[in-house]
Order: C-alpha cells, then structure tokens, then sequence
C-alpha cells in the first residue's frame, strides 16, 4: 500500500512539474507539497518548508551537512546562498542546486526510480530564482 501511495505521489509530483510551466510558483510550490511539504514560502532569498504531519519521512543533506531524518511537521529554512539540498526516500528524491555563476538561481530536480515496479527512472528538472517572492505558496 504504501509503495502504491509513493507511486502516485510522485506520478502526480512530475505531472505537476511537466505542465507547470506557465507558472513558477506553482513549479515550486506543487513539488514540495505534493511530496512532502504542508507549506512552502520563499522570503529575502530563503527557502522555508514545514514537513507534512504524517506520511514519508525524508532524509535530508544540506551542503556538507550530515544526512538527517525530517521529523513530522518540521520547519526546514534553506538559508541564501546554500549550494545543494537533497530530500530523499526510498524511490524519490528532490535535490536543489545552485547553478554555476549565478547569484540566486536554482534548479530542482525530481527524481522516482520506477525500476521496483517494471519502469525506469523518471527525472525533471526545472530551473528558479529565490529571488522571486512570487514563489510563496503557504496554505
């Protein structure tokens, strides 16, 4: 049951991706809170997230930071400036990474790895700046 659930989570997650492109905020927004995330928000360059109460839990790595285990409603602040940050599971991982020479921009990759289930490794990677306030999406 639960490796169904994983499933259509990020079946839905890269959907949301895939046709988001009109808007970046929902880009963002829907990626995290689709997966793991009850909030999203993005001020004065700092991403911020608040853990869902209940579901997967995901390690976490920030840089050079030791891999840890998001508790249940935790609050994540990625401070300005941060390089990588890596959410993981089982089959599923969010990694965001600063891109070469820029100030603020980002790209976020969504990774499932179908292989457990007959499939391959869906991937989609979209680029954002923290410099966007639009990007806050808090419910």
């Amino acid at each position: 049951m639960t490796l169904i659930r994983i499933f259509l989570i990020s079946a839905y997650s890269l959907t949301m991706l895939a046709s988001a492109d009109d808007s970046q905020e929902k880009t963002i927004a829907a990626t995290f809170k689709v997966a793991l995330a009850k909030t999203v928000s993005v001020a004065n360059g700092t991403l911020t997230l608040v853990t869902k109460d209940s579901g997967t839990r995901f390690l976490l790595s920030v840089d050079n930071s030791p891999q840890r285990v998001l508790k249940y409603s935790e609050k994540v602040i990625l401070p300005r400036g941060f390089q990588r940050a890596t959410f993981t599971e089982r089959h599923y991982s969010i990694t965001i990474s600063k891109i070469d020479g820029s100030k603020e921009k980002y790209e976020i990759t969504e990774k499932f790895d179908n292989r457990s289930f007959g499939g391959d490794v869906l991937t989609t990677t979209k680029e954002f700046s923290l410099d966007d306030a639009s990007l806050t999406n808090q419910q």
